[in-house]
């Protein structure tokens, strides 16, 4: 198979008032700068712990042919600015179309805010997903702090994220993707599942190192193991002040065991509902508002709070009038069970 390869990788902090540029991408730091083409090939993206990079060196080893399009990334900060995202969304689109490939790997963080686009990797791979048609797989690897949105799950074909924070599997969860490339392939569409919390980790508790989160990846390649469903936990990015920030489980496979939420189904609709207004469990709602009705399965049931300080002062008023629900419950319990 030809496999279009490319990345935008960029953990925006939207309480930083200072936008990242195109030339925030441009800029060599950790990672190399701002490449197209075949200049992707070239030796110093060879061999770094970087997942495009161990992507291309598994599908090439399993036969596979690679047509690199664009890669950047840059430091964390502001959001993106319109023309950064649009630039690079751009020459990606661009290859896409004048390569038309059998399949398609991304390189993506999962955090990416823009100036127009709160679900910016939802954006990008809208116009990949455009460009491709329904039909040709899509692979996406995200950070652990990934911030997954439905429209992300709706778009990709296969999402893994990192399992290590520090990233040490960075590269690691690119080759992951390469082993699964030719499974994906033949599954036209797959089965796949989104589970949103209803809470935020602080950053500094998602090391996998200690409990609880080594003890979470532990579990999760366990049942890996036993269904052979493909999981992806990720933590979120609570600095993305948006809708969907927060952790999340993703999941894979070719048919849906009984366990995995029904495959979700969204339709775009006008909607008068305000975008931090309380979700319904007992219809499934996903809760996030704005113009997509999204039912899962399996809902979080989080209210949004997350989109503006009338958002967050709603979802304040949320979790108390829960607490005070919880706590009239639990009195009533306690005096039945002592009647």
């Amino acid at each position: 198979m030809r496999i279009a390869v490319g990345g935008f990788m960029h953990e925006t902090n939207t309480f930083v008032p200072t936008p990242t540029t195109w030339d925030d991408f441009v800029r060599a730091g950790p990672w190399p700068t701002a490449t197209e083409g075949e200049a992707i090939r070239s030796g110093f993206h060879r061999g770094l712990n970087l997942g495009f990079a161990l992507f291309m060196d598994k599908a090439e080893a399993a036969g596979h042919a690679i047509v690199p399009l664009a890669w950047g990334a840059a430091q964390p900060a502001g959001r993106v600015t319109d023309d950064a995202f649009d630039g690079m969304a751009a020459k990606l689109i661009a290859g896409l179309e004048r390569e038309k490939p059998d399949a398609v790997y991304l390189e993506l963080h999962g955090a990416m805010v823009t100036q127009s686009h709160d679900d910016g990797e939802g954006e990008l791979l809208r116009r990949v997903r455009a460009a491709v048609g329904p039909l040709t797989p899509i692979l996406v690897s995200l950070d652990l702090h990934a911030n997954v949105s439905p429209q992300m799950v709706a778009l990709a074909d296969f999402i893994s994220s990192y399992r290590t924070y520090p990233h040490v599997d960075w590269g690691e969860t690119g080759a992951r993707c390469a082993e699964w490339l030719d499974r994906v392939a033949g599954w036209r569409r797959p089965a796949r599942a989104l589970r949103q919390s209803r809470f935020l980790v602080p950053v500094t508790a998602g090391c996998t190192y200690v409990e609880p989160a080594g003890g979470l990846y532990r579990r999760l390649r366990e049942i890996e193991q036993e269904s052979g469903v493909h999981l992806s936990l990720n933590m979120g990015f609570p600095p993305a002040d948006i809708r969907d920030a927060g952790p999340s489980v993703t999941a894979y496979a070719r048919r849906r065991p009984k366990w995995m939420p029904p495959p979700m189904r969204c339709s775009r609709r006008s909607s008068r509902r305000s975008p931090s207004s309380r979700p319904s469990p007992a219809r499934g709602r996903s809760g996030r508002g704005g113009d997509a009705d999204c039912r899962f399965g399996i809902t979080s049931g989080r209210a949004v709070g997350h989109a503006g300080q009338s958002g967050r002062r709603r979802s304040v008023e949320h979790d108390r009038a829960d607490r005070r629900a919880a706590a009239a419950e639990s009195r009533a319990s306690r005096r039945r069970h002592h009647a």
